[in-house]
């Protein structure tokens, strides 16, 4: 079975980042406490603070962002727990006293604060920009690139600590060693809701490795135009007139349901027809260009099971270019409204 069509793991994301978080902020309250201690704990001498050991420090803590806010939400909801201990003792007091109408009420704060879902972005720096509902891949690169950051500067605060005269030094080195766990395991966690979303599998289809090769992936349909509010900065069609981009994931997202489909096959320029090169090219698992002729994205509609079906076929044209008899291609999802299925 394919891990995308697992739901247990992707319905559980919010607690797993939680926990790496949670761990994460320990092993950084234990290097604060290590750094802070005025006193060496190896030698039991005070301890020098040189110009390397504090960068390292600062450049550690600039890593850590991702915990701190963890930790300063941990904080909040200790506070908010002990708010609501106090009102609890209140409240005991004046119904002992009689006045019922005096009572403190604290019902579902700390419910609502740890199910808000713009809290729980903000605790691991992600962002929900409208601009990402529709690029996934572009969330992806974004979140990858903080992370790869994040790491690059861990690494630095390790040599800085390793190589620092400080007797804490190897100590915080180590600490920091085993706290990029952490990092791979977010970036593995942002990896995995990347498949889902990217390389989505619908639930009827478990048989993902005997796709047909032709096959390049199902797209939900919550990622297309049907679902996208064109009065939100950042989700609004493509207004390109006209639009020269032959992508699929730019063709299914922007121009399967808006006003301004993609323009007919016969009104794409084209360039002079070149044969297939054979020289394989460095890193290109699947090349895009078959030859230099654009690309076409047709829509057909279909029910699942047929879909599912052709996913798993040898996409062999009959003469006339169609898939089967009575298959119509359009070129937007509403053009094959009442058309042949």
């Amino acid at each position: 079975m394919c891990l995308c069509n697992c739901p247990f793991i992707y319905k559980k994301l919010v607690y797993l980042h939680a926990l790496t978080g949670f761990l994460e902020m320990i092993f950084g309250i234990v290097r604060l406490a290590i750094f802070f201690t005025p006193t060496s704990a190896n030698t039991n001498t005070r301890k020098p603070y040189s110009q390397k050991y504090v960068a390292a420090f600062i450049i550690d803590w600039i890593s850590s962002i991702v915990p701190t806010l963890v930790g300063l939400f941990v904080a909040l909801l200790i506070l908010v727990f002990l708010f609501k201990l106090c009102a609890f003792c209140i409240n005991s007091y004046n119904r002992k006293q009689g006045r019922q109408n005096q009572d403190i009420n604290t019902s579902g704060v700390l419910r609502k604060l740890i199910r808000s879902k713009g809290v729980r972005r903000f605790l691991i720096a992600d962002c929900n920009c409208p601009c990402y509902k529709a690029r996934p891949k572009l969330r992806f690169q974004i979140r990858f690139s903080l992370l790869v950051a994040f790491f690059i500067l861990r690494i630095v605060s390790i040599g800085l600590y390793a190589s620092s005269v400080d007797g804490d030094g190897g100590t915080l080195a180590v600490l920091c060693a085993i706290s990029l766990i952490f990092l791979f395991n977010t970036l593995w966690l942002d990896l995995y809701r990347y498949c889902v979303w990217w390389h989505y599998s619908p639930s009827g289809d478990t048989r993902c490795h005997l796709r047909s090769k032709q096959h390049e992936r199902y797209l939900p349909y919550h990622m297309v135009g049907e679902y996208r509010d064109p009065r939100t900065l950042g989700d609004r069609p493509c207004t390109d007139k006209p639009c020269h981009k032959r992508k699929l994931d730019h063709i299914a997202v922007f121009h399967s349901n808006d006003f301004q489909p993609q323009d007919r096959w016969r009104d794409i320029p084209k360039p002079p027809y070149q044969a297939v090169s054979n020289e394989k090219k460095f890193l290109c698992w699947k090349s895009d260009e078959i030859d230099n002729q654009p690309h076409y994205i047709g829509f057909h509609t279909t029910d699942p099971e047929s879909a599912i079906s052709i996913a798993h076929s040898q996409f062999r044209p009959g003469k006339n270019g169609w898939l089967g008899p009575g298959v119509y291609f359009a070129r937007s999802i509403e053009g094959t409204i009442g058309k042949a299925k």
